[in-house]
């Protein structure tokens, strides 16, 4: 009986230990922490949106130079940079890119400084820290954005958030502009109340806007409640999947993680590529405007 008693007040003690670990490690911010850097010194300022709990911006001035017509995109979980390799495959795949997406994005990889030369216009969106490291999701782009929004939504057992980011481009010779929405969504949760919450806030703005998008990122479908949720709203809201050539995309359960969903959007090419510098694939793509 003592044995027992003891392994049950040691077990106890390491569970405490565990969450009083966790409790001073991890930094939880009530709004998320949004950096927006790019050429000119563009402004943007907060505006009232008919969202529900997003946080929106509007650039303080108008954009001559229109987002190309034909354009080339990365989506990438770069996995907060933990594996080797990462910095010069991202160099390397961001040379012909107009647009890349990053989620797990974290502040010591210094991506916007990275690829400041490439792609001067960056996004980048966080929610927490961890050992004093932030991680997020980025966008990053050659054009400026005119508007951006953002939203997080927290795991509901470890309580940490996940981040989804809406930008918004000028098109030449469009009625509309270009929406780009880069998510991360919920993980760890196996109903889908706080998974459903973050997916349908985003939606919002799909919603509301009437030009061509791309909705794209970290996922998480790894099962087929969470993909037949993602699955009906794209097919709701007329975008549609993007199929690949080689696809070896990260799975779970034979499912895959990472997806892009576009509307208004001919999709000219669309490849996975296998890498030892993230646990996920990076996606590449080549659009064109319809």
């Amino acid at each position: 009986m003592n044995k027992i008693k003891t392994s049950i007040l040691t077990l106890l003690t390491l569970i405490a230990l565990i969450i009083i670990y966790l409790f001073y490690s991890f930094d939880l911010y009530e709004t998320p922490k949004i950096s927006m850097s790019g050429q000119n010194d563009q402004k943007y300022y907060p505006v009232v949106a008919n969202y529900d709990r997003l946080l929106c911006y509007q650039a303080r001035h108008t954009f001559p130079i229109p987002f190309p017509n034909t354009f080339n995109i990365l989506v990438w979980n770069i996995h907060k940079g933990e594996d080797s390799g990462w910095k010069p495959e991202l160099e390397k795949l961001a040379q012909q890119m107009e647009l890349v997406l990053l989620q797990e994005a974290s502040t010591t990889q210094n991506i916007a400084q990275l690829l400041n030369p490439i792609l001067p216009h960056s996004l980048y969106a966080r929610a927490y820290s961890y050992l004093n490291n932030e991680s997020g999701v980025n966008t990053l782009s050659k054009i400026a954005p005119m508007s951006y929004c953002v939203g997080t939504e927290s795991e509901p057992w470890i309580q940490v958030p996940k981040v989804g980011i809406a930008t918004e481009y000028f098109l030449a010779n469009h009625h509309s502009s270009l929406l780009v929405i880069n998510l991360h969504l919920v993980n760890f949760e196996w109903n889908l109340n706080n998974y459903k919450i973050q997916v349908e806030r985003m939606f919002q703005i799909i919603n509301e806007h009437q030009g061509p998008i791309i909705l794209a990122g970290d996922f998480n479908t790894w099962n087929h409640h969470r993909l037949s949720l993602i699955r009906g709203l794209a097919e709701k809201y007329q975008l549609k999947e993007v199929g690949y050539t080689n696809d070896v995309r990260k799975r779970f359960m034979g499912n895959p993680l990472d997806h892009v969903f576009v509307r208004g959007i001919k999709v000219e090419e669309a490849k996975v590529i296998s890498t030892d510098s993230s646990d996920h694939n990076p996606l590449l793509l080549k659009l064109s405007l319809q």
